[in-house]
């Protein structure tokens, strides 16, 4: 039950459709069944501003319908839009709703939504905290690029997908938590990350794509896990504070361009150099590979992993630990370096 509007100009009667169904309380909407999507005017009167809050029901011709979805760039670029209230009754938050809301500051996501779809918050500069509930399963393509202020964010277990480009661009975002169940860190997902200073990549990951961690300047160290079969040109470039680099796979991870079509083999440290600062930590067995290992062998420095500077211990053990920035860890989800007794830790 779309309306329409007549416009009249220069004796011609065009009827333009608008894409919404209602709107109510200042908030427009579309009606599908008993459910309710918040959407835009598409003839840019929905200048949303301050603070917003959804209801989680709304009713409309003498009809109730659940608000459950927010659809496609429903406030894309609603410049003056500071923080919204998003109702539990939602469970899905479509591409681009939220694109370019640069002074939209705080935002919590209702715990029934299940994906973050592509470009959801791409472009809210002034975004500092996300709560992304446990039952989110995928993060889409872009969907918090150029999240300039966002200073830290955990992603949940239940992740499986992070898209290309996801948080690349998050300058301020000092920690990332990648959870287990992903298999590939994708194209740019974190490129110009560049306050972050420590990545734990987990176990099961098997692929690094190109420029996945390219310009994140304060990156000082990086650990890959044997699970790691192959990383792309470019993958580790521009990372010019990395001083350490602990990879536990036993066969050196193959060397790649980005592009599946194209047989050279890529740099995942950049081209021209690896710093002189940088030291690749290696299994001792395996020692010898990476010395002759094309692009390994690059490195200035590597050295077996040993008991010298990093204690092995197992898993299961309950003692108190603290990330490498110096945060303490509550609870270890999975394997990595921490700090513990003054010294670091292997927790494997």
């Amino acid at each position: 039950m779309k309306r329409t509007l007549l416009l009249i100009s220069a004796g011609l009667l065009p009827l333009i459709a608008l894409a919404y169904d209602a709107k109510i309380n200042g908030i427009f909407y579309n009606f599908t069944g008993s459910e309710a999507e918040v959407t835009s005017s598409n003839d840019n009167t929905a200048n949303y501003s301050g603070s917003v809050v959804i209801p989680e029901s709304v009713t409309y011709g003498g009809k109730t319908y659940s608000v459950t979805s927010i659809g496609n760039s429903a406030f894309g670029n609603c410049s003056g839009l500071t923080s919204v209230r998003i109702p539990e009754s939602v469970t899905n938050i479509n591409n681009g709703a939220f694109q370019g809301c640069r002074v939209l500051n705080s935002v919590i996501i209702p715990k029934n939504v299940t994906v973050i779809d592509q470009n959801v918050f791409m472009n809210c500069s002034s975004l500092r905290t996300v709560s992304i509930p446990e039952g989110v399963t995928s993060i889409g393509i872009a969907a918090f690029s150029g999240c300039s202020s966002l200073v830290s964010v955990t992603i949940p277990n239940d992740v499986t997908s992070i898209g290309n480009g996801a948080f690349s661009g998050c300058r301020s975002l000092t920690s990332i938590t990648i959870p287990e169940g992903i298999t590939r860190i994708g194209f740019v997902t974190f490129k110009g990350c560049r306050s972050l200073t420590t990545i734990i990549i987990p176990n099961g990951v098997t692929r690094i794509e190109g420029e996945a961690f390219m310009d994140c300047s304060g990156l000082v160290s990086v650990t890959i896990p044997n699970s790691v079969t192959n990383i792309d040109n470019g993958a580790f470039e521009g990372c010019s504070s990395l001083t350490d680099v602990y990879c536990y796979a036993a066969e050196p991870p193959g060397v790649r361009s980005m592009f599946e079509d194209e047989a050279w083999d890529g740099y995942p440290f950049g081209q021209y150099y690896i710093k002189e600062q940088t030291t690749l930590h290696v299994p001792a067995s395996s020692l010898e590979k990476y010395k002759t290992a094309i692009r390994w062998s690059d490195f200035w420095k590597i050295v077996p992993i040993t008991g010298t500077s990093v204690k092995d211990i197992p898993f299961s053990d309950k003692s108190n630990y603290f990330d490498l920035q110096g945060r303490k860890i509550d609870k270890i989800t999975q394997p990595g370096i921490y700090i513990g007794n003054g010294q670091k830790i292997l927790i494997k």
